[in-house]
């Protein structure tokens, strides 16, 4: 891959904000990012975006308990995280504190009020009391 003098990067959330990116897009200084993978999967978006929903995902995987019923073995992780004993399950949930509230804090929005952190609050006393 070749290097290039970025002149901007363009943050790109929706269909309507890469046509509106594109109206001063230059494909020798800019780069277009998302983290949607609607739109990093789109049949015209995708070869103009650099696609960072894999990192988004991963992060999600590290900063919770990931069960995906896609998956066969679904039911098994499943049980195998409901079986850890209370204290093997606090301890993992609190090393992952920190990557969780970096998703929190960066990925999870309400236009009100923080209802991810209500959650977590939530999850929290339910699991220490």
């Amino acid at each position: 891959m070749n290097k290039i003098d970025i002149e901007n990067l363009f943050y790109i959330d929706s269909i309507n904000g890469f046509n509106l990116a594109l109206k001063s897009y230059n494909p020798h200084k800019d780069i277009l990012v998302t983290d949607n993978p609607f739109i990093a999967s789109d049949s015209i978006t995708k070869n103009y975006v650099l696609d960072i929903s894999k990192y988004v995902e991963d992060l999600f995987k590290e900063a919770f308990f990931v069960v995906n019923i896609d998956k066969i073995e679904w039911e098994s992780k499943l049980k195998n995280i409901l079986n850890l004993p209370k204290k093997d399950l606090q301890l993992q949930w609190n090393d992952k504190k920190n990557k969780r509230t970096f998703f929190i804090e960066n990925y999870i929005h309400a236009p009100l009020e923080n209802s991810s952190n209500r959650a977590v609050n939530y999850i929290n006393k339910y699991m220490y009391n």
